[in-house]
């Protein structure tokens, strides 16, 4: 499996509605507006964040996944040990500009 492709499955897209949609949800209903922001944030919460958020769980719960049955599909890859790195540092790259951005456009109040 190439290296794209195993990012891919750790991210779970079968999980990305779950981040991306209640971002939208929210950002439209507190702004009523379609936005570069809602746009920037949508696609964050589809592939980088989920990519950070599971994928870093694979690298870090790698003993146990390969005992688990469930992996590999839906439920996320069995990520390689020669991965590990990798899957840390595109998750960490992917989600920089992402970040940088919403915290820029942001205000205090959007940490709360």
């Amino acid at each position: 499996m190439n290296v794209v492709r195993t990012l891919f499955v750790s991210s779970r897209p079968v999980s990305w509605i779950n981040t991306a949609y209640p971002f939208g949800a929210a950002y439209l209903l507190a702004t009523r507006e379609i936005s570069v922001t809602l746009v920037v944030g949508v696609v964050f919460f589809l592939i980088p964040y989920n990519l950070a958020m599971y994928g870093i769980n694979d690298v870090f719960d790698y003993e146990s996944d390969l005992r688990n049955p469930r992996k590999g599909g839906a439920h996320g890859a069995v990520l390689d040990r020669r991965l590990h790195r990798v899957t840390l540092w595109a998750a960490g790259l992917s989600c920089l500009p992402f970040v940088v951005y919403l915290v820029i456009v942001g205000s205090a109040l959007s940490w709360l």
